[in-house]
């Protein structure tokens, strides 16, 4: 007896602590009214487009005296305010050429309100802009994404073709 109102007493608060759907039928009659939840649940949500995949194809290059630099222009589109964008790399920021040569690189972030940020030293956390919410549709842009490559970093690598892939995530904040 003690057991079955344990049982009760537990599920009693199970039930109270559920959200009841307010579903109801009608009574046969001449008129008959329903009633039943309409639910959504509205997530936030976010999208890089722009990307251009020949962005950062540098070329043939025998010797830098300077920073070697490429830019792509991109959109964020987020339903927050605020966005956080996130640069990985298969090498670790890295173009190899697969055997004995490796050669670093910086990856910025550039915004309105934040130039040169250094994605490849952490985060960038800033917020959207409103005004240009509707670029992935349009077509336009509100950040840039930039690779350089330093000569101190290029000149001693040794002869090849050098790759790496960098993977950007978007996550509304």
């Amino acid at each position: 007896m003690k057991l079955q109102k344990i049982a009760l007493l537990l599920s009693s608060v199970a039930i109270s602590g559920a959200a009841l759907a307010v579903t109801e039928d009608g009574l046969l009659d001449t008129t008959s009214v329903g009633k039943t939840d309409v639910t959504i649940v509205k997530e936030n949500a976010v999208q890089i487009t722009g990307l251009d995949q020949d962005a950062f194809n540098f070329g043939n290059e025998g010797y830098l005296a300077a920073d070697l630099a490429q830019t792509d222009d991109v959109c964020i589109f987020s339903t927050t305010a605020v966005y956080t964008v996130t640069a990985t790399s298969t090498n670790t920021f890295a173009m190899s050429n697969g055997a004995t040569g490796s050669i670093p690189y910086n990856v910025n972030w550039t915004t309105v309100t934040a130039p040169n940020h250094d994605l490849d030293a952490g985060p960038y956390s800033g917020p959207t802009l409103p005004a240009d919410a509707g670029c992935n549709l349009s077509g336009g842009s509100n950040a840039t994404i930039e690779v350089i490559i330093a000569p101190a970093d290029f000149n001693p690598a040794p002869i090849g073709t050098y790759t790496d892939e960098i993977t950007l995530t978007i996550v509304p904040t």
